[in-house]
């Protein structure tokens, strides 16, 4: 590796897709710019013109990346194939913009294996165990799921892939259970920013539901995901009618092609006037701060983003017991577990609503847990694998 001293700054080259609107995307914007306070030099590979989060941040931008991204196909073929051409094509972009770069001296980090690995790679998730857990087989008729299994076999035992960092210890194990790769495996928890992710008032949570056309005397669940199915929003549904009738669910997020089956959903359980489907919002921390209780009733995370911004927010997380999760959340001290089941998500949601003090607890501690993971820390954890595998 060109780099020796650690007190000298270093040359980083950063790859990754779709940044903008991601979990992911937020670890890699949120750690350069951590970097970049250091003095470090860094670099980011990209698919599309990211300027708009990092700003003065020289780009590597993958030719008619814009383009497919604002590509809309009308039918699922259509979907489906702009995905895989997303995916396939900044893939070799990427490693071809990293290898030029390496070869110059910078040391490589591609986040998601998206730029075909790095010098260190980080992995948000297991694409392979995701797939297992799943069991949804008629994936392997994706190419895109295909290509994703089979760049996670490829990738991660190659020489030039010095370090594996994931997102969480229970991260670790399935890399270690599913590849055995010779590179040190560790993990680095994300962060939040507590200043952003923070709790409102009363009276800013009132007037913040009132705008939305909300009575803020009902009880408020929220759930913030694309992926419906994978993050459970069906059980959540299935929870609505065993509830009170003033227990409505706010749904932040999702495409449209997938929101209008669960609206399909509402209407068949009788509850289409106590769920809002919202779509993408910017005001995100503002959901999180107001609404009554967090509900994520995920089959498979790895650190789970939106639950520590919850967190950080002061709201009564409610969560599988999933990879990520389990290292900060304790159950009936700073949040709740469920089940994937409507039942047991009705039958939680029904304590807090019963127990305002064990509420008001949780909610307190939620945000002193989450005030221990900043940015900076998770910034400091990549540097110190990084001056590792520089020396």
């Amino acid at each position: 590796m060109p780099q020796t001293n650690t007190s000298a700054p270093l040359s980083l080259a950063v790859a990754g897709r779709d940044i903008i609107g991601t979990g992911g995307g937020a670890v890699l914007v949120n750690t350069v710019k951590e970097f970049v306070k250091r003095g470090h030099n860094v670099t980011v590979v990209a698919d599309y013109d990211v300027s708009s989060v990092l700003p003065d941040i020289p780009l590597h931008v993958m030719p008619f990346g814009e383009n497919l991204r604002k590509w809309s196909p009308k039918t699922q073929a259509g979907r489906t194939f702009r995905f895989f051409l997303r995916l396939f094509l900044f893939s070799f972009y990427g490693r071809f913009q990293l290898l030029k770069l390496e070869r110059k001296g910078w040391l490589s980090i591609d986040h998601n294996l998206e730029a075909f690995g790095g010098n260190i790679c980080v992995m948000h998730n297991v694409f392979l165990q995701d797939f297992l857990i799943s069991k949804r087989f008629i994936r392997l008729l994706s190419p895109g799921a295909v290509f994703r299994l089979i760049r996670e076999r490829l990738v991660l035992p190659r020489k030039y892939v010095k370090a594996i960092v994931s997102v969480s210890s229970g991260t670790v194990k399935e890399i270690i259970c599913h590849y055995r790769p010779p590179q040190p495996v560790t993990y680095v928890h994300n962060g939040v920013d507590s200043a952003r992710f923070s709790p409102a008032t009363d009276d800013e949570r009132a007037s913040f539901l009132t705008k939305l056309g909300f009575n803020s005397e009902d009880f408020h669940l929220l759930f913030v995901g694309h992926e419906f199915k994978r993050k459970g929003l069906h059980f959540i549904l299935e929870a609505l009618p065993l509830l009170p009738s003033h227990v409505k669910l706010l749904v932040v997020g999702g495409r449209m092609d997938n929101i209008n089956d669960y609206k399909e959903m509402t209407r068949r359980l009788d509850i289409e006037n106590r769920v809002f489907f919202l779509g993408t919002r910017s005001d995100v921390p503002s959901f999180y701060s107001c609404c009554d209780a967090f509900v994520f009733p995920s089959s498979y995370e790895t650190f789970a983003l939106v639950v520590m911004e919850a967190m950080a927010c002061g709201s009564a997380v409610l969560s599988t017991k999933v990879c990520g999760v389990e290292d900060y959340l304790i159950d009936s001290e700073n949040g709740l577990f469920i089940e994937r089941s409507g039942k047991d998500i009705a039958d939680k949601i029904q304590v807090l609503m019963e127990n305002p003090a064990l509420r008001s607890r949780i909610k307190q501690k939620a945000r002193e847990t989450a005030r221990q993971y900043t940015w900076r820390k998770c910034a400091e954890g990549y540097l110190s694998v990084i001056h590792k595998i520089a020396l």
